[in-house]
């Protein structure tokens, strides 16, 4: 429900959930949850806003056999959040600023492969506090530009591994960012260029990061009528990345250069 009092705004929801799973020859699994929500905005300005949230979540851990684990409890999350959105350019261009931290308990980690099919457990807790920062809309009547950028602070809290306990948490980078601007030429023309950035990250094996990495983009588009062409170019300098990884004998190797060219038509 929401309320309106003046220049604030009060919002509150009450979310209920309920899951269920039978594999085929197996037991049937469930799951259900009550999850409150309450946010407020503050309407300092027609262009300048601030809010706040808190809402918990909550998310199934189904499919996982007992050869991997499972059964597991399902994951648990609070999240705080507070921010402010800001309207510049006539209405044009927005800036987003947010501060959060977001509590999960109950999360499903790797553990090992070994010999047979990979092994799971659940750690008790993991936090994360951060900042994010995002511009959207039009500079001028040609160019618009989409850029962002989080740092995320993710550690373990809680884990029956005690060591564990105060490390980053696995495949969290501190920082990722992206930048994409796109002009408008004329007659249906586009081009546009940005930048991915993604930071280091921790896996599951001691001393073993993965790199950070940036790609480079860059499109043309035309739009005339109902029809839509696209010609994509991403990874422009074929830069080696992992996307992911568990160990050094188990990392997931990011897309190499690709050209792609596609188009579409509306009737």
């Amino acid at each position: 429900d929401r309320v309106t009092l003046g220049d604030w705004d009060f919002l509150a929801g009450l979310r209920y959930s309920n899951f269920s799973t039978q594999p085929m020859g197996g037991e049937e699994n469930s799951d259900n949850d009550l999850a409150p929500r309450l946010g407020t905005v503050y309407r300092y300005t027609d262009d300048l806003s601030f809010y706040g949230t808190y809402a918990e979540g909550f998310e199934p851990n189904f499919g996982y056999t007992s050869a991997q684990g499972g059964p597991f409890d399902p994951t648990t999350s609070r999240l705080f959040e507070v921010g402010a959105k800001h309207l510049a350019f006539g209405g044009d261009l927005l800036f987003t600023a947010a501060l959060y931290h977001i509590i999960n308990d109950d999360i499903v980690t790797w553990v090992d492969a070994g010999s047979g099919p990979d092994l799971y457990r659940q750690r008790g807790q993991e936090q994360s506090t951060g900042l994010e920062l995002e511009a959207i809309g039009n500079i001028t009547d040609r160019l618009s530009v989409i850029a962002n950028y989080a740092y995320n602070n993710a550690e373990v809290t809680e884990d029956e591994v005690a060591e564990n306990v105060g490390k980053t948490k696995e495949g969290a980078p501190h920082h990722m960012a992206t930048l994409w601007g796109k002009y408008d030429l004329g007659n249906g023309f586009a081009v546009g260029a940005g930048a991915e950035y993604v930071g280091e990250r921790e896996t599951f094996e001691e001393g073993f990061t993965l790199p950070d990495y940036t790609l480079y983009n860059a499109g043309l588009f035309y739009e005339t009528g109902g029809l839509n062409v696209s010609l994509m170019g991403k990874n422009l300098t074929d830069e080696e990345h992992w996307t992911g990884g568990y160990y050094p004998g188990r990392v997931y190797p990011g897309d190499q250069l690709k050209v792609t060219l596609s188009a579409s038509y509306a009737f």
